[in-house]
């Protein structure tokens, strides 16, 4: 149920869902471009083509509903950032943890007609629009909302559930669990 993914942002969300701050994660060392930064995030899905969001971990596009186009060109992704805000109500409908309330609340008061106007995201808006991964964190709370024990086990269930009626199944040498078997 997890995947590495390239995040070169981290969202600061307040309780109720405002958006504090924008967090850079990506790392300098060793080179003078920015470079997005490895995190085990939840299994990112493969896009060719079509909309599909990941979940708490996904492109401007998904998360605020713009991205950068060839050249200047803005484009307005309402209909992505509502394929995210649905699968995060699948996943977390009923917890009571505060960083998934905190998801919860940002993707739905989000307008991404207005998401420009942002002042969290005047300072880094090209780069976050250029299209880097962004997570989300709970401000004042260490770690990121992926990571957090409630939200992994909602996470894991609804992989559970999507798989259940998938015919390549085993036991886990691991955990001793019925699971998927990986593809590989």
């Amino acid at each position: 149920g997890y995947s590495k993914a390239q995040v070169s942002f981290a969202f600061n969300l307040s309780d109720t869902g405002e958006l504090l701050d924008v967090i850079d994660v990506r790392d300098a060392s060793g080179s003078k471009r920015l470079r997005a930064r490895g995190m085990d995030v939840p299994r990112q899905v493969k896009r060719a083509y079509g909309i599909r969001a990941n979940f708490m971990c996904d492109n401007s596009g998904y998360v605020i509903g713009a991205v950068q186009q060839k050249g200047e060109e803005l484009e307005i992704t309402t209909a992505k950032h509502e394929a995210m805000r649905s699968l995060h109500d699948a996943v977390l409908e009923g917890s009571d943890d505060p960083g998934a309330k905190a998801v919860l609340a940002f993707l739905h008061g989000w307008d991404p007609a207005r998401a420009q106007d942002c002042p969290a995201l005047a300072s880094l808006w090209k780069d976050i629009v250029s299209g880097g991964n962004v997570v989300f964190k709970l401000d004042g709370a260490p770690g990121y909302i992926h990571d957090r024990p409630s939200v992994r086990r909602r996470w894991e269930m609804y992989c559970a559930d999507k798989t259940a009626s998938n015919e390549n199944v085993g036991y886990c040498l691991v955990t001793g669990n019925v699971a998927p078997i990986a593809r590989i």
